[in-house]
């Protein structure tokens, strides 16, 4: 259990989490004879960001509500493993609780690729409205249990948008040709193909060198993401895009779950629940200055002729959406407006 990193937590959430403890408390077996410890492996740097902040306050809380009988280690910044790597690692018990994008859980649940189309949800309160409801208990814990994955939590990871480091994108045909890296997922290939470009598929650990490199000119992702990372000291061009507007999921294997005492499911899905809370709620904070910032970076930021980019990838989103079950596509659709 780490003790670095900075959270700023309202009265309101304080008090939440001390009522959340009471009632933990009295399930939870303080004097176990044998403490389980877990290992939680994320990729987010170690640094003030709203989803390592979440984790680093769930991996302190959970040991602390149970008063050691759960201890969970936070292993940040990709220490133990890219994401495919740490998702693997679930299956062979080589890290127990890790985090993941929606497209490389969508390569285990299909159903996840609908929120990787582009421009399904415009605005995320209607995303996490649709995540937290029955539909999204669902998909964490019946559909995802079907690939022996059970889902504990969607983060918030903003909304993505194109940096490069070789021009100004202003408009559909300003992509053409450009080297931009996605995630290892047949969707965001696919929808960079259609918006012009050449989809390279890379881990996320490799994107900064690959920029510095000449490898990529330039990679998807959110505003937050770009700053934390110090990816605007290799990539100078940011267009605000908005394609995707996509969760993170925190997760353990079934089998991982299963071994954990009820009281301590219990406690878990309690604690990322509150962990989830608070990082939603700083990454909107976060956003709300996060243009501003970037504007004192020397990168030049563009706003783009969005309606090009839409038209670019609406053939591409109908026939991905054909590929899915129908009844679901039309709950995601309807939640999205």
């Amino acid at each position: 259990m780490r003790k670095s990193g900075r959270i700023d937590f309202t009265r309101r959430q304080v008090l939440a989490g001390g009522a959340a403890a009471a009632l933990a408390m009295p399930f939870v077996n303080a004097r176990a004879q044998s403490p389980i410890a877990l290992k939680f492996g994320t990729v987010e740097p170690q640094n003030d960001n709203p989803p390592f902040n979440a984790d680093d306050w769930f991996c302190n809380e959970v040991t602390k509500r149970s008063n050691g009988a759960l201890t969970v280690t936070h292993f940040p910044a990709g220490q133990i493993g890219a994401q495919r790597d740490l998702v693997e690692g679930l299956k062979l018990g080589t890290v127990d609780i890790v985090g993941a994008s929606s497209a490389l859980i969508s390569s285990y649940v299909p159903m996840m690729s609908i929120f990787d189309l582009p421009y399904v949800f415009s605005e995320k309160a209607k995303l996490f409205a649709f995540l937290d409801g029955p539909d999204g208990q669902a998909l964490r814990t019946e559909r995802m249990g079907e690939a022996g994955l059970r889902g504990l939590a969607f983060y918030d990871v903003g909304v993505r948008d194109i940096f490069n480091n070789k021009k100004s994108v202003k408009t559909i045909d300003d992509l053409a040709g450009l080297k931009i890296r996605v995630e290892e997922n047949p969707v965001r290939v696919g929808t960079f193909q259609a918006l012009g470009t050449q989809a390279t598929p890379m881990a996320f650990t490799e994107v900064y060198n690959g920029i510095q490199q000449g490898v990529i000119d330039g990679f998807e992702n959110s505003p937050l993401v770009y700053v934390s990372n110090k990816f605007n000291e290799v990539a100078k061009f940011a267009s605000k895009t908005g394609h995707f507007i996509t969760p993170a999921v925190r997760l353990m294997s079934t089998a991982g779950w299963d071994k954990l005492p009820a009281e301590l499911q219990a406690l878990v899905d309690t604690v990322i629940a509150e962990a989830a809370a608070m990082e939603r709620e700083q990454w909107v904070t976060a956003e709300q200055k996060i243009w501003a910032d970037i504007a004192t970076m020397g990168v030049t930021v563009d706003e783009v002729e969005k309606e090009g980019f839409i038209a670019a990838v609406k053939p591409f989103v109908e026939e991905q959406s054909a590929k899915l079950d129908k009844d679901w596509v039309a709950k995601v659709m309807q939640a999205a407006g």
